[in-house]
């Protein structure tokens, strides 16, 4: 099974090409690690400290490599003397992963699933463990790491029900493909069930829960809170926040809060941008609309008087003001961006509604939806309705953010929980 693997990837390579090169000549983003994707990681990787182990991780895109952040951490505080390597599969992860994982020592692509590029890797790195975040199932990658024993854990991983329904169909190859695994982590008992189901050993699954609870968990719980009163918001306001917007999703929610003013008279809206280069842009959406508003950076006195909305245009506000918020709209999610981290608000037991484009942040999106704990919408006509069904019905705000909440009791300590078992392959 594996040769006829090998040979369709290489068919595969070889078909598409012509299609590469291009994209290779053309695209800044397909050359990004086009070396280290093949294997080649030059000089200073064979700098390694001598004689320590190695240890790595893979976290293939954004979600993966902010949910691996505490683990990382808790990591480098348990095994500080070791080499840390940290791959990524997408441009995004590896500059998330430079900017957010200061622990790593080595921070890089991961090889593309053919033998000898995955073997001058492995021959480079040596490592001593690799831990998978979710569920990578690359299988030349993992029959050839492992023929030296090296264990591999998956650690918080998932198996999606229409995931599992595509591995089915190699049932055999993939059941020979799990036995190089060392460990399945996994984050609940569905979860857990279908990579039992799939082929994995019993007795190496552990359900632990999902790492991203515990890493906004221990964010949301050092706020400082003292945010309306550095705002001036007007007493007894209901605010609606719309964080982290991009293009194309202002002008749709804009026009949404016009509406909901109409009937919502104390209604306070504060628009977050995703990026601060388009800050000027969406002041002049606002004032194209009609909108009296402040900037965050130049309330002072009485100036918010008059006012019924703030354009927060600072780093790092945000989360804090998801704590004093009604209701809040998660940006990314309307255009075909990703989604954005919708645990923030929920910390904080606020109700929080999101468009059908969440790939970025799949896994937690169908938890919210499946427990009622968050609102996904598909269509922008949708929004103004759900939003006003909130704002008049106080109790079901409550009750959903609660919902919400309640994810976070049933998931938190799993950063521990899989420490513990990296300690069963990585002893101290």
């Amino acid at each position: 099974m594996y040769v006829i693997y090998g040979f369709l990837t290489y068919l595969f390579f070889l078909i598409t090409s012509p299609y590469f090169i291009y994209k290779l000549l053309t695209t800044k983003k397909y050359r990004a690690g086009i070396k280290e994707r093949l294997g080649f990681l030059g000089r200073r990787f064979k700098e390694m400290k001598p004689g320590k182990r190695r240890i790595w991780i893979h976290a293939v895109s954004v979600g993966e490599v902010i949910a691996a952040s505490l683990l990382i951490k808790r990591i480098r505080e348990l095994w500080p003397d070791e080499t840390l390597i940290l791959t990524t599969v997408t441009e995004t992860g590896n500059n998330t992963a430079r900017k957010r994982i200061k622990e790593a020592d080595i921070i890089t692509f991961f090889p593309l699933d053919i033998g000898w590029s995955v073997r001058r890797f492995k021959g480079f790195l040596n490592p001593d463990i690799c831990i998978i975040m979710e569920t990578e199932l690359w299988p030349n990658f993992l029959k050839i790491i492992s023929e030296n024993k090296t264990p591999v854990l998956i650690v918080n991983g998932r198996l999606s029900e229409k995931s599992y329904r595509g591995y089915k169909t190699g049932k055999i190859f993939f059941e020979n493909v799990l036995k190089k695994i060392s460990a399945f982590s996994m984050q609940s008992d569905s979860d857990a069930e279908r990579i039992m189901l799939l082929g994995a050993e019993k007795e190496k699954i552990f359900v632990t829960g999902n790492l991203k609870f515990d890493q906004v968990f221990k964010s949301g719980s050092r706020m400082n809170q003292n945010i309306a009163e550095e705002l001036m918001l007007p007493k007894g306001c209901k605010i609606l926040v719309l964080g982290s917007t991009h293009r194309g999703e202002e002008e749709i929610l804009i026009s949404v809060y016009n509406k909901l003013k109409i009937k919502f008279h104390d209604l306070f809206l504060i628009v977050a941008p995703r990026h601060p280069e388009r800050f000027r842009e969406v002041e002049e959406l606002l004032t194209k609309n009609s909108i009296a508003f402040c900037r965050r950076t130049e309330i002072k006195g009485n100036n918010l008087s008059g006012k019924e909305a703030i354009l927060l245009d600072t780093i790092g506000d945000l989360p804090k003001i998801y704590s004093i918020t009604t209701i809040v709209f998660m940006g990314g999610s309307l255009v075909p961006v990703g989604g954005h981290n919708i645990l923030e608000p929920a910390v904080f037991k606020k109700p929080v509604l999101f468009g059908k484009y969440m790939h970025n942040f799949r896994d937690i999106a169908e938890l919210f939806v499946k427990s009622g704990g968050g609102i996904q919408v598909f269509e922008p006509s949708e929004i103004e309705k759900e939003i006003s069904n909130l704002l008049s019905n106080p109790k079901r705000q409550e009750e959903i953010g609660k919902k919400a909440y309640s994810l976070f009791e049933k998931n938190l300590g799993a950063t521990e929980r899989n420490i513990e078992i990296i300690k069963r392959f990585l002893p101290n």
